[in-house]
This record gives structure tokens, C-alpha cells and sequence, in this order.
């Protein structure tokens, strides 16, 4: 989750006897480190006895994977797909499928990947075999409707965008929002979702994101509307990017700190249900070296990033 996969390589051949969980956690080290070719060679050493095994897997909030065989198939395809190698994903995907029935997250790894490639004719062709292989399986047509939106979106169809996310509505696929915590000396959790005015000192979090915006500008920041998703009509509280989850969070805590409210000896820690957006991503950097010697660690579903001097330590790979 720290992104240290050469170090988890190093304690994985310390392992005289891997088992099945050990095999799944050192493919998704690889896979989250770009060390495909160690995640491929992995893979080819496990035994067929070993490949045989169930596997839950929770997503947070909305997903629960009841992983078969399919496992290790499934975080191979994911380490070839990061690395943009999509024929050979593509190709174990079908070796995979001789031997056993379609597995709907695979699809959804090669949607992603092909979404970030910005191939919309790809996107749509694994969106529409998806809708056909797994017609009654809301949970994975949401998500593929939505990587087929933002797809629209980051190519500036916006018209299109909308209209998916409009019919995604009208038949009951929901897209579960994204949520933020941080924690402040008092022990107390605070929430935020994107757009958020809850919050019993929202007037001043949001001064803060002007203050933010302000310093950023400064520093060069030009915001990347590529990871506007949302269709909704904004004002003062409600900007598509400047007033997401974790920045809201942030925008909080860095208003304590100004104040003099919260200790600025500790890091900001913030933690959020889905993956760090983007352009948030980018902001949080700007901030660390606009503000020397903060540090901001912020966890989302899959990673955990530290931000230190204008670097992540997961070197903009997540």
C-alpha cells in the first residue's frame, strides 16, 4: 500500500513456503510498483494446487469479490494493464477463460486501463461485453458506466458524460460518492463529501480553498478538468474540482493550523473511501512545497501517499 514493492520482493524470497495469501499480496505489491516482470514471473511459479483457492476480497462501501481461480489471473492482468501492456492482459484473460467461466473484474481492470489510455472505441467495446456477459450484475455495469462517462468526459464530450450519468440514474445505477475523514487533537472525525456544506464551519473551509487556490495559481497550478465528473450546477460552495472530499479535509485542517487551532508538529492525515483524484493528487504536492515541511498523508482505498516537498511517495503511480 506504501508502494515499496522492491523491499516486499526482498521479504517475499525470504519465504521458504509461500501460500495462497501470500502469493495474492506480493502480485498486487508488484502490480502497485510497476514490476511487471517480477509479478509475471511470480505468477508462472506458482503451482496449479496453489492457483486453486476462494479468496474474499472487500472493496470499500459497494464491492465484495468472491475471488475463485480467477485471483491471481485477475492481479496479473492488473500488473500488465498498469504498464499498459493491454494485448498481453488481454491475451492471459482469454487463457484464463478456457480453463474457467468470465470473471466481470477483469473486464472492469481492462476498462481502466483503457480508459486511462483515452481509447474510447476500446472503452466501448469492453463496456458493451461487459453489459452482455454480466446483464444482471448491477454492481459491475455501474462501474463500467461510470469509467464510460468519465472516458467522455476526459476526451471533452461532456454532452455525452451527462447523458450517461443521467440514464445511469433513471435505471437505479448509483455512484456511491466519495468520502474524506481526518482526524483533529480533540480526537474528533470529521467528514466531508465533495461539495460539502455541513460542516458548522463551512464558510471558513471554504475561505480556505480560496486562500489554497490563490497560493497554487501562484505556484503554476493549472487545474486538469479532466477529473470533472459531475454535471450539477456549482456557486460559491459547490466548484467540480476545488471543492472535493479530501481537499475540503485538507482545507480544513490547513485553517486550523493557520489559526493556531490544531498542533502543527503532527502530519494531516486524511483518509478517503475511493481513489485520490487526480487533480487533487497534484494540488496536495504544490501544497507540501509551498509549505515547507508539512506533510500530508492520505489514504485511499488501495494506497497510502505521503506527500512531502512538492513528491508522493507513490511517484504519481496510483
Amino acid at each position: 500500500m506504501n508502494g515499496n514493492g522492491l523491499k516486499a520482493l526482498e521479504i517475499y524470497n525470504s519465504i521458504l513456503i509461500p501460500n495462497e495469501q501470500t502469493y495474492s499480496i506480493i502480485l498486487n505489491a508488484c502490480s502497485h510498483s510497476l514490476l511487471v516482470n517480477q509479478a509475471q514471473q511470480i505468477f508462472n511459479s506458482i503451482s496449479i494446487q496453489h492457483r486453486n483457492v476462494f479468496i474474499y476480497a472487500t472493496i470499500v462501501n459497494h464491492l465484495v469479490l468472491l475471488i475463485s481461480k480467477s485471483l491471481f489471473y485477475l492481479l496479473q492482468i492488473d500488473a500488465l494493464c498498469r504498464s499498459l501492456k493491454i494485448n498481453e492482459a488481454q491475451i492471459l484473460l482469454v487463457e484464463y477463460e478456457k480453463m474457467n467461466k468470465k470473471y466481470p473484474s477483469m473486464y472492469i481492470t481492462l476498462l481502466i486501463a483503457y480508459s486511462r489510455l483515452k481509447n474510447l472505441n476500446k472503452v466501448m467495446e469492453i463496456y458493451n461485453l461487459i453489459k452482455e456477459y454480466f446483464p444482471n450484475d448491477i454492481g459491475y455495469i455501474s462501474s463500467a458506466t461510470i469509467l464510460l462517462a468519465n472516458t467522455h468526459a476526459f476526451l471533452g464530450n461532456m454532452s455525452e458524460a451527462i447523458r450517461l450519468r443521467t440514464n445511469s440514474v433513471i435505471n437505479g445505477i448509483v455512484k456511491f460518492p466519495g468520502i474524506s475523514w481526518t482526524e483533529t487533537n480533540d480526537g474528533e472525525i470529521h467528514e466531508f463529501i465533495a461539495h460539502d456544506i455541513r460542516h458548522k464551519q463551512t464558510k471558513e473551509i471554504y475561505e480556505e480553498l480560496k486562500r489554497i487556490s490563490d497560493e497554487i495559481k501562484q505556484d503554476g497550478y493549472i487545474s486538469d478538468e479532466r477529473w470533472i465528473t459531475s454535471d450539477r450546477g456549482f456557486n460559491e460552495y459547490m466548484n467540480p474540482l476545488h471543492s472535493h472530499s479530501e481537499r475540503l479535509a485538507l482545507a480544513y485542517q490547513l485553517y486550523l493550523r493557520r489559526n493556531q487551532l490544531n498542533n502543527n508538529n503532527e502530519p494531516i492525515q486524511i483518509t478517503k473511501n475511493l481513489r485520490i483524484c487526480g487533480d487533487c493528487h497534484e494540488i496536495f504536492k504544490r501544497i507540501t512545497r509551498i509549505h515547507q515541511g508539512l506533510i500530508i498523508l492520505a489514504r485511499d482505498r488501495t494506497r497510502q501517499h505521503k506527500f512531502q516537498q512538492g513528491k508522493c511517495s507513490c511517484n504519481d503511480y496510483f
